[in-house]
């Protein structure tokens, strides 16, 4: 694979090879790094020199590689936000005095909102769902509940619980939820048009 990105970048120039390969060490830096924020506004600064995809005209190959890397950093974003805003299920099971086997039957009955990351990541718990005592807020289920049948996953239901959002008069739905107005944060989301009607 090195051998691969090392032929890439013999393709440019002096000047364009430094700056890919100054962005290249920044994304692997981030993705190694526990305090990504001051490495993602170098890589956004970066990406700031490479052309931009335009509307009006057929994007070239180095706009079209920037945007792909624009994505990816966001995606980075999301993962180092995830594991950031969230509880591994070694310390959700020590709070709730559960073990693993039950964390699933939770999570699936609806009663826990659990990020699955693939078969060898462990699950998150997004820490917004938890109270004082460790345990799950009242009227969790029938926000996962409402988030379900809208279609939305865990990962997105954990992005709308933690963001501002317009129609709860800019408040973080995670906000409402701990303050006991689950049925305000489930109107949200049966309304929000991703889901049946």
């Amino acid at each position: 694979m090195l051998g691969e990105l090392e032929r890439r970048l013999e393709r440019y120039g002096p000047e364009e090879r430094a700056r890919r390969e100054r962005l290249i060490g920044s994304l692997a830096s981030l993705v190694l790094s526990d305090d990504s924020g001051e490495k993602m506004r170098e890589i956004e600064e970066i990406l700031e020199g490479f052309p931009k995809v335009s509307e009006e005209e057929e994007p070239s190959p180095a706009a079209l590689e920037a945007a792909r890397a624009r994505n990816l950093l966001r995606v980075l974003e999301d993962r180092r936000r995830l594991r950031s805003e969230c509880l591994r299920p070694a310390e959700v099971g020590s709070s709730m005095g559960v073990g693993r086997e039950r964390l699933r039957q939770l999570r699936e009955a609806g009663r826990l909102v659990g990020i699955r990351q693939g078969e060898k990541r462990p699950t998150l718990y997004p820490y917004w769902q938890f109270g004082g005592d460790g345990g799950a807020l009242q009227g969790l289920e029938e926000v996962v509940r409402a988030a379900r049948e809208a279609g939305m996953g865990e990962e997105t239901l954990h992005f709308f619980a933690t963001e501002p959002n317009g129609r709860l008069g800019g408040e973080r739905p995670a906000d409402l939820l701990r303050r006991g107005e689950a049925g305000k944060v489930a109107e949200v989301l049966r309304s929000s048009g991703l889901g049946r009607f």
